[in-house]
């Protein structure tokens, strides 16, 4: 039999010596992680009660900053194997039960650590939407869906699953064979080091995409606990054709081991750490009007879908001038500062030589609103851009205003954003990592008379 009758023993109580030796562990990350998330909504709350104006706040998805530091922990815990085995030798146990007790305990963890990330996000979550019914114009971008929570947990669950299957196949060649481990880790980490970050990019992606681009949940989850029982299953047989403790010279070989891969693995998460991208243009200025310009087939087509503002000028002769607030002119411009907080919102009005010397009854001002985005957030829907014009006499008078707002950015669950039930319904943000921002605060206006 694989395994008798005292080892399901023996895998309890190991199980049950290593979650005690570990409470503090689990305590200590609990708490450090609760301060720092806790400790960036302060931030936030008291960014948002003194500031002014269209500005957001990102808030990190621990769901993938705590994956990610749950990779490296799992790698040093695969290090510290023999030395955790030889620390609780004195308890009953055989390398079937010591290899697979380590195993549960690390899904043990993950589990824990998803639940971390999960608790934190849902108390923030209450925080800031609480203070967004209370205090005005403070709105939550990302929206709130119990399939998607769900969802989230069990994808996270299941790469969390994967990677503590694959770490343990990893470790269990290097105890068994650790000349050959070693080599075929350097072996990667040369061609690694070889390839450019481009090619690495796309080599990737492409030979992950049957798991990480499945658009359907339960494919994706069926792929992933197949995957998973393998992966285990064959580390469990190569565990058990394993003799450890052969030598004395094992630890000092191990240190070898330890030393390579940690250096390939610090190679390769900053090989994916230099994937991100990041953009931030520039957010505008004060109330602008521009120098006349002629239509052409661009303005046709830029200002197709924009908002029309008609004024009846037919009671004023034809020829007549009709005057622009402008620079020799008073604006009429309210609102509050740009994203930046640098300047004010921008309006940029062309086209007004069409008020000289007028030969039509309506003058039309064709208002394209400011488009700026931040993790694939639209800001400006948050703002409220609005511009108004009306005549009085011979002057047409410009009013521009954008409401304060600050938009509070709280993502989770970031590996779920590949499902097709999700996708497009403002649950998560643009990218997975990194930060990216586009567009800009600038409005744009067309002057015509008909």
């Amino acid at each position: 039999m694989f395994m008798v009758k005292d080892e399901f023993e023996n895998i309890k109580n190991l199980v049950r010596v290593k979650v005690k030796v570990n409470r503090k562990n689990f305590m200590w990350f609990f708490a450090i992680a609760a301060f720092m998330h806790l400790t960036s909504i302060a931030a936030t709350i008291f960014s948002v009660l003194n500031d002014a104006g269209v500005r957001h706040y990102t808030r990190q998805d621990f769901s993938v900053s705590f994956f990610f530091g749950l990779v490296i922990a799992l790698i040093v815990m695969m290090f510290l194997y023999r030395q955790t085995n030889n620390y609780l030798s004195v308890f009953p146990q055989t390398n079937n039960s010591r290899f697979i007790s380590s195993q549960i305990i690390s899904y043990i963890i993950v589990i824990f650590v998803g639940l971390t990330a999960l608790m934190l996000h849902l108390v923030s979550y209450c925080v800031i939407s609480l203070m967004s019914l209370s205090v005005e114009n403070v709105h939550l971008a990302l929206g709130f869906d119990f399939g998607f929570i769900v969802v989230g947990f069990l994808s996270f669950l299941a790469y969390g699953f994967l990677i503590v299957a694959v770490i343990d196949l990893v470790g269990v060649i290097l105890r068994k064979w650790t000349i050959f481990g070693v080599a075929a880790i350097l072996a990667i980490a040369s061609l690694v080091f070889a390839t450019n970050t481009a090619t690495v990019r796309e080599i990737v992606p492409r030979a992950l995409a049957f798991l990480v681009k499945e658009q359907s949940f339960g494919l994706f989850f069926a792929k992933a606990m197949v995957i998973w029982i393998v992966v285990a299953a064959v580390s469990l047989v190569i565990n058990k054709r394993t003799v450890y403790y052969k030598s004395g010279n094992a630890i000092s070989g191990n240190k070898i081991v330890i030393a390579c891969v940690a250096a390939v693995s610090v190679v390769i998460i900053g090989l994916w750490l230099f994937t991100f991208n990041t953009a931030s243009p520039d957010g505008g200025g004060s109330v602008n009007v521009s120098a006349a310009n002629e239509v052409d087939d661009f303005l046709s087509e830029f200002y197709s879908q924009a908002h029309e503002i008609r004024i009846d000028v037919s009671h004023l002769p034809r020829g007549s001038d009709i005057h622009l607030t402008g620079e020799n002119i008073e604006i009429i411009a309210g609102g509050a500062a740009a994203i930046t907080g640098s300047r004010n919102a921008v309006a940029n009005i062309s086209g007004t030589s069409a008020l000289e010397s007028i030969q039509g009854d309506t003058v039309i001002i064709r208002f394209r609103p400011p488009y700026y985005y931040v993790n694939g957030v639209d800001m400006t829907k948050y703002a409220n851009p609005h511009i108004n014009a009306y005549l009085t006499g011979d002057t047409i008078h410009l009013e521009y205003s954008v409401r304060d707002a600050a938009v509070v950015i709280l993502p989770i669950w970031g590996f779920a954003r590949q499902f097709d039930g999700y996708r497009d319904k403002g649950l998560v943000t643009g990218n997975l990592l990194g930060f990216s921002s586009g567009g800009g605060m600038n409005a744009h206006g067309y002057i015509d008379v008909e």
